[in-house]
């Protein structure tokens, strides 16, 4: 019986050591990142954004009409949803200076 109780403590143990060791690694880690995540196709550009909740956008910038797009995507209606859209010219409009 003693045998038993021992073979138990040592599992538990080797458990607490691995989760230790696993824990921190987590916290020296750098956060995983997607990186440069943006696809062109023709003239537009997309790439994915995070928000303050749980869900991300995804950002679509028409080249050619200098508009930039946010969608979200609605999963209690499953659908896609225009959340803003941005005149990308007004933003970034020059003063005639040159380059």
């Amino acid at each position: 019986m003693k045998d038993g109780k021992n073979v138990t403590i040592v599992m538990l143990l080797m458990s607490a050591v691995v989760l230790s060791v696993l824990a921190g690694l987590a916290f020296h880690l750098p956060p995983a990142q997607a990186g440069n995540s943006g696809v062109r196709f023709n003239h537009y550009i997309m790439t994915p954004g995070g928000r303050s909740d749980s869900f991300d956008n995804l950002y679509i910038i028409d080249v050619l009409e200098q508009r930039l797009n946010a969608y979200s995507l609605d999963p209690n209606r499953k659908r896609i949803d225009l959340k803003d859209s941005l005149d990308l010219a007004k933003y970034f409009r020059t003063t005639g200076s040159s380059r």
